[in-house]
């Protein structure tokens, strides 16, 4: 039950976990579900909250892709905004993602939208759906190593059939030494990158040491390092009371500037994390973090004239677990930072500090969490892009489950910054209140109902420059049955700007979804999305996604027979920027097992993309691929 809901109760979920200067009303993976081995895009739609504009190029955003249990994969990479966004002003990302071909199954992602280097907005876990490509199953291995590897290759029409893609995806599961081993490895080869590692993990656990290299993401505290996915070495060493982290790692991937764009350094974490385990279940934790951007990573810093610093960033951290009773816990977090704006220049750092305090109580399924959190206005931390500095924030979060069938959420958070009162600038306050029900009782449809309200208000000395609100609704439902599950979901937003109108917008978002099958012959998944937002002109920018999936066993557990593809179109009726766009795509593949270990794939496929408006822009792209999938 829990697979079916999750992605149609949360596809568009997108309440900050705190207050944030940007709120994203529209999260959608499409098509959905997706495809393992096949591209998606993210469309993310959302507000700029806060009191100043964001030129094109200087704000960004990136996803994180989670497993199923919420554990960090990887992230793309990060696209940078085509416009101008006015205070008040929406934006919207198209991000491609590339789905490992070894991916099934639900996985959850994240969306961070960054501005000047800072990130301001991080939205909740957002489940989605990948349907496994046809391979052999994996057995439960009798030898000390085993798992899958899977060889893919595809090429088109795009480019005289001279666009060249190769993927290897190898998984590795074991013992050495009675102790368990993971490997993950994802590489990508092209014609213009021969080699270029998209993810890569391998992990050792024993009783005495973790050992993780590769794409991490580690958790010292909230203020000192956290919610930061990186590349590179984490080693845990646990002895008696003790554990000892430490993480060497590549936090930021550089990136080359041009004579258009402004280039990005790499930036270097290094850090160290002791946790002591303490009586009544308690734990004291020290910790230090080091970060700072590389000046020779790139050659090319961007147009002529362009100069970027290299900053640098220390944070020293306290943080204390207390739980005097069984059903309450404490939680205080203290972090002191210094920062270097250049640290080619001998000018002294910046310092200050920061701290949280979270009291936390659960018992017979109820919960309940109060929190405040007090950062500085020089308070920098590089390695944990959530905290925002020159911010007071407090939360309550309650939650009720009641026999496993009613799921109650109330949640309310504020926030304000300019803490020292600087009359030079704009003192922004925030309030967010939300309420969800989930009902899940036998025999009847699944039901999901949630509302937020989401107000924020910018105050200088004498006037009110920022005064709006954004309320959202979703309702969901899903009936699974013996052959097939439906399931709806519908979610309106509305964002009133009371300073500026023409800033006002209506969106309403409508997910349909048919789960099919005939026992193990035959499957398909069917789903339609359709997103619309309305600007204060009466100007709409509809989008209609419709894909299906489905599967035929020819000869069980031999030959398979798979086809899959989706329609999106686009008709905007606003008078300046009015795209009336058609893209078809469809996919198949036929799968022949050679036995139980080793299964080959050949596939073909076709894209036909219109622009009504623009005929220049209309193409058409036939696909080939092969893979071969080896289990050991």
């Amino acid at each position: 039950m829990k697979k079916i809901l999750a992605p149609l109760l949360l596809i568009i979920s997108a309440l900050p976990l705190n207050a944030q200067l940007a709120e994203f009303q529209i999260l959608i993976p499409a098509p959905e579900p997706a495809v393992a081995g096949e591209e998606i895009s993210f469309q993310i739609l959302g507000v700029n909250k806060g009191s100043m504009p964001w030129p094109k190029g200087k704000y960004e955003t990136e996803v994180e892709i989670y497993d199923k249990n919420k554990n960090y994969l990887l992230k793309t990479s990060r696209i940078a905004g085509e416009k101008d966004v006015s205070a008040g002003g929406s934006f919207l990302f198209l991000v491609p993602f590339k789905v490992p071909s070894s991916y099934s199954g639900q996985y959850y992602f994240r969306v961070a939208l960054i501005f000047q280097q800072q990130r301001i907005a991080y939205s909740d876990y957002i489940a989605f759906n990948i349907t496994p490509l046809a391979a052999v199953t994996p057995l439960v291995p009798k030898v000390k190593i085993g798992g899958n590897a899977i060889f893919s290759y595809r090429n088109d029409s795009s480019s005289d059939w001279q666009n060249h893609l190769g993927n290897v995806s190898l998984n590795l599961l074991g013992n050495i030494y009675q102790k368990a081993v993971v490997f993950n490895l994802y590489t990508n080869h092209s014609s213009e990158k021969n080699f270029d590692i998209y993810n890569i993990l391998f992990s050792y656990y024993s009783d005495l040491l973790d050992f993780s290299a590769g794409d991490v993401m580690p958790n010292f505290s909230g203020l000192s390092l956290s919610n930061a996915g990186v590349r590179g070495l984490y080693p845990v060493l646990k002895t008696g009371i003790f554990n000892t982290s430490i993480i060497a790692a590549r936090s930021v991937e550089p990136v080359e500037g041009s004579t258009t764009t402004v280039g990005r350094f790499a930036r270097y974490t290094y850090g160290v994390n002791e946790k002591i385990s303490l009586p009544l279940q308690s734990e004291v934790g020290f910790s230090y973090v080091f970060s700072a951007d590389d000046k020779n990573s790139i050659s090319v810093k961007g147009p002529p004239g362009t100069e970027i610093n290299a900053a640098g960033n220390e944070v020293i951290g306290l943080n204390l677990s207390v739980s005097p009773l069984r059903f309450l816990s404490i939680l205080a977090d203290f972090a002191r930072s210094s920062y270097q704006e250049d640290m080619e220049l001998t000018k002294d750092k910046i310092n200050d500090d920061a701290y949280r305090v979270d009291l936390i109580t659960k018992f017979s399924g109820f919960n309940l969490r109060l929190s405040q959190q007090n950062v500085g206005t020089n308070f920098y931390s590089f390695a944990s892009p959530v905290v925002v500095k020159d911010r007071l924030t407090q939360e309550m979060d309650l939650g009720l489950n009641i026999k496993r069938t009613v799921n109650l959420s109330l949640g309310y958070s504020q926030y304000s910054d300019n803490l020292q009162k600087d009359p030079t600038k704009i003192t922004t306050e925030q309030k967010i209140a939300s309420a969800g029900l989930g009902l899940n009782i036998a025999k009847l449809p699944a039901l999901s109902i949630s509302y937020s309200n989401n107000e924020v208000n910018g105050i200088t000395r004498s006037t009110t420059v920022v005064e709006n609100y954004t309320n959202s609704y979703l309702i969901g439902i899903s009936y699974p049955l013996k052959l097939f599950t439906p399931s709806f979901t519908v979610q309106q937003t509305k964002f009133v700007d009371k300073r500026n109108e023409e800033n006002n917008r209506d969106g309403i978002n409508y997910t349909v979804g048919l789960i099919f099958s005939i026992y193990e012959r035959y499957s398909f998944n069917l789903g339609f999305t359709n997103s619309k937002s309305k600007k204060f002109d009466e100007s709409e920018d509809p989008i209609n996604n419709l894909s299906l999936n489905t599967n035929f066993n020819i000869l069980p557990q031999k030959l398979i027979f798979s086809l899959w593809g989706n329609n999106v179109t686009r008709q905007n009726t606003s008078p300046s920027t009015p795209p009336d766009t058609t893209s078809i795509t469809f996919n198949a593949e036929l799968t022949y097992y050679l036995n139980e270990q080793i299964a080959w794939t050949i596939g073909a496929g076709q894209t036909n993309f219109q622009d009504k408006i623009s005929s220049t822009n209309n193409y058409q792209d036939t696909r080939a691929n092969t893979r071969l999938s080896i289990n050991f």
